[in-house]
């Protein structure tokens, strides 16, 4: 399992350590531009990550190691009794479940096309998804 996540989060990670708020812009449309690609060409791994028992722990992993980049390079509001820590966990969730939802898909569409998906998914309020 050390294996598996090494190999397929090594490369996203040396990416993620790489980004500059200056040269790169905001986060989610780095992650668009520069992650997404990278989590398509690994699709096949990915995708059996999330969809079956092979590691129980996978979604923990990715929470754990990409709660604390966000930490480390997102500037946030710390509303409604959250600390930093939870509003880092509450934004690597959804990003994560973004991206799963797509990635889970028999074929995914590719990354540039799904781009403005993910892109519009971040910005939208949970209220926004819901019709009363």
């Amino acid at each position: 399992i050390e294996y598996i996540h090494e190999e397929t989060n090594q490369h996203i990670f040396n990416v993620f350590n790489k980004y500059c708020p200056s040269n790169d812009g905001d986060p989610i449309s780095f992650l668009a531009d520069h992650i997404l690609p990278l989590i398509y060409e690994k699709r096949e791994i990915v995708n059996t990550l999330y969809t079956t028992q092979v590691d129980p722990c996978w979604k923990e992993f990715l929470r754990g190691t990409y709660s604390e980049w966000v930490l480390k390079n997102v500037n946030y509001q710390l509303k409604y009794n959250f600390n930093k820590e939870d509003i880092a966990y509450i934004i690597t969730t959804m990003a994560i479940s973004f991206i799963e939802v797509w990635i889970r898909k028999e074929n995914p569409i590719p990354p540039k096309e799904f781009r403005e998906t993910f892109i519009q998914l971040s910005k939208t309020s949970l209220c926004d998804y819901i019709v009363s």
